[in-house]
Formats: structure tokens, C-alpha cells, sequence
């Protein structure tokens, strides 16, 4: 599977990483994406120097561990190249992860970010034709995409009781 972590998951995943605690993002890029390689991330220049800057902000990593875990993401990534083309989300930071998305023809778009789960950036996603994709890029949330990883469907316990009826 080939997806584009948003920077929002990897940024997630580091401050857990920070604090010593085991979140579902940090499973996901520490385990899934690093050291197992369960799936190909790709990513764009403007996305790693967004990620750097994040992960440089007040409260955030130190500036020698944030540039050590920006590698590492560059390490277990694929690069490919954007040209910053609007896209028309409500977001438009979340332009170049979409176009990063596109250009890569990537199965899913993995993030937490609302903006890329809405009608437009579902519909920008979902597009395919000659010319375009030939098939639809999925918007998934950290949650569907370690689901995805396990085999496990991702739903509530609660719901099932309705769907056994």
C-alpha cells in the first residue's frame, strides 16, 4: 500500500515518541512505516521542510532531535516532485498534500486533519479518468489506516449487535 502521511499523523507520532508513550500515530510511523515497512510513504520536499518546521516549534522536539526524526521519515519515504498547485481545498496548506498525493498516485491520504475528510477534498481525492487516475485515492484517518495494517474492520463493538440482525 502506498499513502502520504499527513504531517499532522507524523508530528503526532513524534510527540508521543517525546514523551515515551505509544499512541496509534506513533505505531504507525515508528512501527508500521520505520522499522517494519508495512507500507511505502511518500512525500514531497515542501512536505519534509513543513515537517521540519513543525517539529522545530516552541514545546515541540529539541532542533537536533526534530532534524533526527525529519530524516528518519526521509529515510522510509519516497520522494516525488510537486509544483505547489492550488488545489481549491478549504485549507489551503493542505494543497501540497494532495497534490503530493496525485502526483505520487498513492492508494490513501492518512490524516487526522478534517479539512482533508470533507465533500471537496473527498471529491478532489476521489477523481479518476483517462488522463487523471484509474482509480479513486482514498482519505483515510490514522485510526482506518492502522486498521487497514491489522485486517481489523474499523468500527465500534457497539454497531455490532445491529449488523449480526
Amino acid at each position: 500500500m502506498k499513502v502520504v502521511l499527513d504531517t499532522n499523523v507524523i508530528v503526532s507520532a513524534a510527540m508521543a515518541e517525546r514523551d515515551e508513550r505509544q499512541s496509534r500515530r506513533w505505531w504507525l510511523v515508528r512501527i508500521a512505516l520505520i522499522e517494519q515497512r508495512r507500507f511505502v510513504n511518500v512525500t514531497s520536499e515542501p512536505l519534509m521542510a513543513e515537517l521540519a518546521s513543525v517539529l522545530q516549534e516552541p514545546g515541540k522536539l529539541e532542533a537536533e532531535d526534530a532534524k533526527d526524526f525529519a530524516d528518519e521519515i526521509a529515510d522510509a519515504s519516497d520522494f516525488v516532485r510537486i509544483h505547489r498547485l492550488p488545489m481549491g481545498l478549504r485549507d489551503p496548506r493542505d494543497d501540497m498534500v494532495v497534490e503530493t498525493a496525485m502526483n505520487a498516485d498513492v492508494d490513501a491520504v492518512v490524516s487526522d486533519d478534517l479539512d482533508l475528510h470533507d465533500d471537496r477534498a473527498r471529491r478532489l481525492l476521489g477523481k479518476t479518468g483517462i488522463g487523471i487516475r484509474a482509480r479513486p485515492i482514498r482519505s483515510l484517518t490514522s485510526f482506518e489506516m492502522l486498521c487497514e495494517l491489522s485486517g481489523t474492520p474499523p468500527f465500534s463493538l457497539l454497531v455490532l449487535p445491529t449488523l449480526a440482525a
